[in-house]
């Protein structure tokens, strides 16, 4: 039923797919983590992935970090600029349990792309992280200047250091 739905032609129905996943996504099996990958490279825009990464890849992940490991270094290097967001942003709402190395990692291998949603994502999870880290995204944005004036100005922006 998800397939159909995500296969069908309005944006709705891809909505509806995301919504019947979210509940179970603690309880998926490692293979259904191909299945969301396909669905991040298929049908893609921006409120998708954003739906998938951080709310169904990132509890699967958390949980299980032989899976995490063998995705997202293999999403950091694809030259799908979705699966670069999705390595970017899939801990999101890991608040405390980020591995902020893995982050940082995911970033920097991508800090040279031109594609505004890598970019903006760049910034987000810098942001997101600031709450629990403010002096580490601080200095990490002051560590690398090359970064994007985007990713800079998303990443400092709840700052009030």
């Amino acid at each position: 039923m998800i397939d159909k739905l995500w296969e069908g032609e309005h944006r709705e129905l891809q909505y509806l797919a995301l919504d019947i996943l979210s509940p179970l996504a603690s309880k998926f099996p490692e293979g259904h983590v191909s299945k969301l990958e396909k669905m991040t490279i298929t049908k893609s825009l921006w409120d998708t992935v954003d739906m998938i990464a951080p709310n169904l890849i990132g509890k699967k992940f958390l949980k299980n970090q032989t899976c995490r490991n063998s995705y997202v270094y293999k999403w950091t290097d694809s030259d799908n600029m979705w699966l670069q967001r999705s390595a970017i942003i899939f801990q999101l709402k890991y608040r405390q349990e980020t591995d902020i190395n893995l982050r940082s990692e995911a970033i920097l291998k991508n800090d040279v792309s031109k594609e505004f949603f890598v970019r903006k994502a760049q910034g987000w999870a810098l942001r997101q992280y600031s709450k629990y880290g403010p002096v580490f995204v601080k200095n990490f944005v002051e560590s690398n200047p090359h970064l994007s004036r985007l990713t800079q100005r998303e990443a400092l922006k709840s700052l009030k250091l």
